[in-house]
C-alpha cells in the first residue's frame, strides 16, 4: 500500500480516487459476458491485425530474397554514367581469400579517436573495418573510453593510452623544464601510439575524439609522423576540427582522405580560403555565425540547387589542399588531385621562367595537376541516424589498406582504371588519365611494381578516389539493406552487419 496522511491510514492498490472515478465512468462486462468471452490467441490476433491493416488499405512490404537483394545491389553499383558505377578496377584490390595468407596479410587499420563522452563513433569506424575485410583493427582512445569499447566486441584491439585534460589535471606528468603538463603527456602519448605504427596499413583519425585540448594535440603529433611514414590517413568528425585549426597540417599529402559532410566542409572552406559560388562573406557576423560556418562568415544557399555548392566546394577544398576529398550529402562527391606539392616547390616555378607564387606562371602549374573526380549515387537510406560517417570512414581505410599492402594490386587497379577512360572533367582541367598511360606504358617493360608509398602523387590521388568511391557504395548498399528490414527505427548497428553481404554480393569468394 502506500502510506498517505497519518501512518496508521493504508491505501490498498486500486482504491484511490482516480480509479474509483474511471469505475463509475467506464463500463464494466457483466460476470456473464466474461465468463462468455473466449480466449483471444496468438493466431487470431495477427489475423486481426491484417484484416485491419487490409481495412486501411496498407500493404505490406514483401520480404526481400537474398537473390533478389544481391541482383538489386549489382545493378545499383554498376548503374548511372561511368563516374557513377562502381568501377571494374575496384576488384583488384579486394585480396582474393587463401590459406596461405597469414594474420595481417588483408590489412591492419588503426582508429584514434574515443573518449569518455563518444565511444561508440571508434567502434563503428573500427568494426566497419573489419566487416568489410580487414584483418584486424587497432582502437587508440582515452583512458575513459577503453573499458567502454573493449565491452562492445572482443574483436577490437584497444589501447586506452591517451590522456584527457581532466587526467592530466588530476595526475600530472613530471615535467621538464618550461614544458605544460598538457604537451608533456601528448608526447609520452603519441609515443605510445607511434609504437604501433609500423604494424598499421592505414588510419583513421577523429571518430569520438573530441576536441579536449590534450587529445587533440595528441593526435596532431600522430599525424605528423604517420606523414613521414607515407601512411594512408582517413580524416572524419574531430580530425577534421582540428585541420580547420591547422589545413596546413596536410597540405600537399596525396595520402590524405578527408570526408566531411556540409557543415564541416563549409568551416574547412572558411579556414583554407577557400572559395565558390554561394559563400559570402559578412563583416557583421558573431559568434552564432562563427559556429555554423568559421569566424563571422555566413554561408548562403545556392539559388535553384542546394546541392551545387556541396559539390563545388568539395572539389575547390580538393585542389586547394591536394589531398582526397569526400562530400557526404544525397551523392558523395570525390575529388583527388595530383602533385600539388609543386605548389610548395619555388624551383618548378623558377623552371617556367616565373619568380614567386604570385606568378601567372604558377597558376599555370596549379591548373595543370592532374584531378581525378568521381560521384557516387547509390541507393543508401533516407533516416539519417548518427554514426553512419564513421562506418564510411571505416571502410575507406580498408580499402586503402589493401592498396598499401598489396603493391601489385595497386598497380593492378591503375592499370585497369586507365583502360576504363576518364570520367568528365571540368572547363581547363586536366585529368589524370592524359598521363597515366604513358606511366603505365613505361612501367609494363617488367619494373617491379611500386608501392603506393613510393607512387607519384598522381596515381595515389587516382588510388585515393578509387578506394574511396568503392567504400560509398558498399556502406550506401549495406545501408539500404538494413533500412529495408528496420525501417524507420534503423540503427548504425544494423548497417554494420551489412557490409559483409554486399562485399559478398560485388566481390564474390
Amino acid at each position: 500500500g502506500v502510506v498517505c496522511g497519518d501512518s496508521s491510514t493504508r491505501m490498498r492498490p486500486g482504491t484511490g480516487a482516480a480509479t474509483s472515478l474511471a469505475r463509475r465512468v467506464l463500463p464494466r462486462p457483466s460476470p456473464r459476458a466474461r465468463r462468455l468471452t473466449p480466449a483471444v490467441s496468438s493466431q487470431s490476433r495477427n489475423m486481426r491485425y491484417s484484416e485491419f491493416v487490409a481495412s486501411r488499405g496498407v500493404a505490406s512490404p514483401p520480404r526481400a530474397s537474398p537473390t533478389a537483394t544481391a541482383a538489386t545491389d549489382h545493378a545499383a553499383a554498376a548503374s548511372s554514367s561511368s563516374s557513377d558505377a562502381l568501377p571494374p578496377s575496384v576488384a583488384a584490390l579486394v585480396p582474393k581469400l587463401s590459406l596461405a595468407r597469414k594474420k595481417g596479410a588483408c590489412g591492419v587499420v588503426g582508429v584514434l579517436g574515443g573518449c569518455a563522452e563518444y565511444a561508440g563513433a571508434p567502434f563503428f569506424a573500427a568494426m566497419a573495418s573489419i566487416r568489410v575485410g580487414a584483418d584486424m583493427t587497432h582502437v587508440f582512445c582515452s583512458r575513459g573510453a577503453a573499458p567502454v569499447i573493449k565491452s562492445y566486441s572482443p574483436e577490437l584491439i584497444v589501447h586506452g593510452v591517451v590522456r584527457e585534460s581532466a587526467d592530466v589535471k588530476r595526475d600530472p606528468p613530471r615535467s621538464v623544464g618550461d614544458e605544460h603538463p598538457t604537451t608533456v603527456a601528448a608526447v609520452a602519448d603519441a609515443d605510445e601510439i607511434l609504437s604501433w605504427m609500423p604494424r598499421l596499413s592505414s588510419l583513421v583519425v577523429g571518430p569520438g575524439m573530441g576536441r579536449d585540448r590534450s587529445m587533440q594535440l595528441t593526435a596532431k603529433l600522430v599525424v605528423y609522423h604517420a606523414m613521414k611514414s607515407n601512411l594512408p590517413i582517413v580524416f572524419d568528425a574531430d580530425g577534421l576540427y582540428m585541420l580547420t585549426k591547422e589545413p596546413e597540417l596536410v597540405r600537399g599529402y596525396s595520402r590524405a582522405t578527408l570526408t566531411p559532410n556540409v557543415n564541416e566542409l563549409r568551416r574547412l572552406c572558411d579556414e583554407t580560403g577557400v572559395k565558390v559560388p554561394g559563400y559570402e562573406d559578412d563583416d557583421d557576423g558573431d559568434d552564432a555565425d562563427a559556429d555554423r560556418g568559421g569566424k563571422g562568415k555566413r554561408y548562403a544557399p545556392v539559388p535553384g540547387d542546394p546541392e551545387a555548392w556541396r559539390r563545388k566546394a568539395a572539389r575547390a577544398l580538393a585542389d586547394e589542399l591536394g589531398v582526397t576529398v569526400v562530400s557526404k550529402g544525397a551523392t558523395d562527391e570525390i575529388r583527388s588531385v595530383g602533385s600539388l606539392d609543386r605548389r610548395d616547390r619555388p624551383h618548378n616555378v623558377h623552371a617556367m621562367g616565373g619568380d614567386g607564387r604570385d606568378d601567372d606562371h604558377f597558376d599555370d602549374v596549379v591548373e595543370r595537376c592532374p584531378v581525378l573526380t568521381r560521384t557516387c549515387d547509390a541507393p543508401g537510406m533516407p533516416r539519417r541516424c548518427g554514426g553512419q560517417g564513421d562506418v564510411l570512414a571505416g571502410a575507406v581505410a580498408t580499402f586503402l589498406a589493401w592498396a598499401d599492402s598489396d603493391p601489385a594490386a595497386a598497380e593492378t587497379a591503375l592499370r585497369r582504371l586507365t583502360d576504363e577512360g576518364p570520367p568528365e572533367t571540368g572547363a581547363g582541367e586536366r585529368s589524370w588519365h592524359d598521363d597515366a598511360r604513358a606511366r603505365r606504358s613505361a612501367s609494363a617493360r617488367g619494373d617491379e611494381a611500386a608501392s603506393p608509398r613510393e607512387m607519384c602523387d598522381d596515381d595515389v590521388g587516382a588510388l585515393n578516389a578509387l578506394c574511396a568511391h568503392a567504400a560509398c557504395v558498399v556502406t550506401r548498399l549495406a545501408a539500404r539493406r538494413a533500412f529495408q528490414e528496420k525501417k524507420r527505427s534503423v540503427l548504425t548497428t544494423d548497417v554494420i552487419p551489412h557490409l559483409g553481404g554486399v562485399m559478398q554480393t560485388l566481390f564474390p569468394v
